[in-house]
């Protein structure tokens, strides 16, 4: 993906709305509330025992950087058209990672003999377990009891043929979570596997930013990046893991509306955006949740290579907590937003904003002109931003996902203790971080 630059500038690139759900079937729900019962019963007798769970995934990485998951992930507006993006005849990674509180295995790159890279099959998978996963577990647990720890797998094919479950029993005994397992693990469950709620977004937000030319340097990218995960995250990123439990259990089994990019953070975990992100399959059945009378924060924030200006919260006179329209929205930009960029060259910068219509009606493009003249990115501005275009928002595809993996984890009960959360997450985000979003 190219950095998003006009006449070599950088841009500052405003939050968008989208929406997330699942594809689900007739008895996912019911599935879902099983596991959620057994899993939270088992934390009450061993209060750590997530953080003794395994959980593992593969991942494709292209060149183009295009990324494909078993369930893939596709936009839609209020009656979707589905289009779903694959490249053709394009190199790609194979890559398999298991993640836990105490770090992360991998990645593993499948590769034949001859040392090509290959997609995954039931024999190659056993392979990797046998060579590559035991191996490490044992190095990584210094000869400590893998008694203790668990095993996640989803229901792929080549995960849950009968001489794969028997080899993964052999290590883990009952202690196996996978379809046809001792455990069952529920099908289209990406809401609850770190790896496809953390790592494989966080990995893709900088393998990409040097552009890598082939599947050499690509796999060396991974590598370093996940390398360079801290400890810390893991801890949060596993934490959030049983936030996550309870928010199935409060839905009855429906699925998480994940915070990607987004503008509103709620206590409930629910997330409105204009457009809506979904999970699917070939003919999907489009499932969104809605909470009842939630509590939210409406949060904005504007993100360039030099840092992030904000977060703002949108409260009304009172100071209680408000929606945007477009007299909020031009309050920011006045009150805050052009009073933070004072101690920056305004004249070296541009602005881009989504086509929400608090954004683009004529006194605010007016007033955004006023400040940046014709270095404004912005449905009906000079220079006009693509609709339905998250995929070119850093804070779409990095910040409001990165921070969600750590707001919830210490289970605010207030709107104030999650502004908190908020504010401290974002303020810790390190510059070097920054820059390598952009450069993406």
């Amino acid at each position: 993906m190219d950095k998003t630059t006009y006449n070599g500038q950088h841009n500052i690139c405003q939050v968008i709305y989208s929406q997330f759900g699942l594809a689900i079937h007739q008895n996912d729900h019911q599935v879902r509330r099983r596991f959620v019962e057994w899993a939270q019963n088992e934390i009450a007798v061993v209060p750590d025992f997530h953080k003794r769970i395994l959980f593992s995934d593969e991942a494709h990485f292209w060149l183009n950087g295009y990324v494909n998951k078993q369930n893939c992930r596709i936009w839609s507006e209020a009656n979707p058209q589905v289009y779903v993006e694959t490249p053709l005849h394009s190199k790609n990674l194979t890559v398999c990672c298991a993640l836990w509180a105490g770090g992360v295995i991998g990645p593993y790159f499948f590769k034949n003999d001859e040392g090509h890279n290959v997609t995954v099959n039931g024999d190659r998978y056993r392979a990797m377990i046998t060579n590559f996963f035991i191996p490490e577990l044992n190095n990584i647990m210094n000869n400590h009891d893998v008694q203790e720890l668990w095993f996640q797998q989803d229901g792929a094919t080549c995960h849950t043929a009968r001489a794969t479950i028997d080899l993964l029993k052999h290590t883990f005994g009952d202690r196996l979570i996978s379809r046809f397992g001792p455990v069952n693990w529920p099908p289209r469950s990406t809401d609850l596997t770190p790896l496809d709620y953390f790592l494989w977004g966080f990995v893709k937000s900088f393998v990409y930013a040097d552009k890598p030319q082939t599947l050499d340097h690509l796999q060396d990218n991974i590598r370093r990046v996940i390398a360079d995960i801290r400890p810390q995250i893991l801890e949060k990123v596993i934490e959030n893991w049983t936030s996550r439990l309870d928010n199935i259990r409060t839905s009855r089994g429906s699925p998480m509306s994940e915070i990607i990019f987004k503008i509103a953070l709620l206590v409930e975990w629910y997330v409105n955006k204009q457009n809506c992100r979904i999970w699917s399959e070939a003919n999907p059945q489009v499932y969104v949740e809605t909470t009842l009378h939630p509590k939210t924060l409406t949060v904005w924030c504007a993100l360039c290579a030099g840092g992030i200006i904000g977060p703002e919260f949108f409260k009304n006179d009172e100071g209680h907590k408000v929606t945007v329209n477009g007299d909020r929205y031009r309050a920011m930009i006045t009150s805050f937003f052009i009073f933070e960029l004072n101690n920056h060259d305004v004249q070296e910068l541009w602005f881009q904003q989504d086509g929400a219509t608090c954004h683009t009606a004529r006194a605010t493009i007016d007033l955004l002109k006023d400040t940046f003249g014709d270095h404004l990115i912005s449905r009906f501005g000079p220079v006009n931003w693509p609709p339905r275009s998250c995929d070119l928002t850093p804070l779409d595809y990095f910040l409001w996902g990165f921070v969600k993996s750590f707001v919830y984890a210490n289970k605010p009960q207030t709107l104030d203790h999650l502004r908190d959360n908020i504010r401290r997450f974002i303020a810790d985000i390190r510059p070097q971080m920054l820059e390598k979003v952009i450069e993406n």
